[in-house]
């Protein structure tokens, strides 16, 4: 029995893309993507070191603060997509990481160097390549959180009366889903614990969001918002890898590691400097080539 797409007979409002035509149903969508991936991995493969593995996508995404004494970046990731085995990787890096000996932190290299720059740093310790950024202002928060109807946070009682106090209004504690407002609050408490953690639970909680997408029109809609507030060097055909690598994901949350973790760092004039940088490196690499399952 043959399957038809059924187009809805309710006009939309926003501008339809060919990807919400009839023809597009759900056989046609894996047949693109497993095209898509074919060529993605042809064209990664001839750009990646011959001790990476094909199939391997390293985006960075960076929260940044701006005022006025400079800009630092006060949530890290590295999104990995893997076109080969299929899902999601976020690698959480501290801020306060120093890459290397003598050096700024994170946020500090930021600072100077840009996107650019950290990419650099990071692509220094970890061996990874990392070419392609995305660093979103925080006053992009606000407009992202909307876009996606809010954003679940899991509140301490702290943050909880700070939020309440800030934006007004009574916030309980516990999971709460937070409006754009409510969520650029939430990233600028201070006390109640680390600033720099909420930055980074807030940008985790949005990147997991976002992977869950599967209509290209919200996608779209995504985008056009937060266009004003984000500096990239992606370009728009390097999202069909991401979405061809979370379609090909087995689904649920991606995996997820952080750097460093207990135990592979010390404080130094406060910053976090790796205790056995090689050892870290590798244990990221590795998670990022291949994920918990290892090789």
């Amino acid at each position: 029995m043959k399957r038809h797409c059924v187009r809805s007979a309710a006009p939309e409002k926003r501008r339809r893309t060919f990807l919400d035509r009839p023809f597009f149903c759900r056989g046609m969508r894996r047949a693109c993507a497993a095209a898509a991936c074919l060529l993605m991995v042809c064209a990664l493969g001839a750009a990646r070191s011959d001790s990476a593995p094909a199939g391997i996508f390293n985006v960075l995404l960076m929260g940044v603060d701006r005022n006025e004494s400079g800009a630092r970046a006060g949530a890290v990731l590295i999104l990995t997509a893997d076109t080969v085995r299929g899902g999601i990787r976020l690698t959480n890096v501290s801020a306060d990481l120093r890459p290397a000996a003598g050096g700024g932190t994170v946020s500090e290299i930021y600072d100077s160097g840009g996107a650019e720059g950290v990419a650099q740093a990071l692509s220094s310790l970890l061996g990874v390549e990392l070419q392609r950024y995305v660093a979103v202002d925080r006053a992009g928060f606000s407009a992202a959180v909307d876009a996606f109807g809010g954003v679940e946070i899991d509140l301490g009682d702290e943050e909880a009366k700070a939020l309440s106090e800030m934006c007004g209004g009574e916030v309980p504690p516990g999971l709460s889903t937070l409006n754009g407002e409510q969520a650029l609050c939430y990233v600028r408490i201070r006390g109640a614990g680390s600033g720099d953690r909420r930055q980074r639970v807030f940008l985790w909680a949005m990147a997991e969001k976002a992977l869950k997408l599967s209509s290209p029109g919200r996608i779209l809609d995504l985008a056009e918002r937060l266009l004003p507030y984000v500096t990239t060097n992606l370009p728009a055909v390097d999202l069909i890898t991401l979405a061809v690598a979370a379609l090909m994901g087995e689904g649920g949350s991606p995996e997820s590691s952080v750097l460093p973790e207990n135990g592979e760092w010390a404080s130094a004039d406060g910053a976090a400097e790796l205790t056995d940088p090689a050892a870290a490196a590798e244990r990221i690499r590795t998670f990022i080539y291949y994920g918990r399952r290892g090789r």
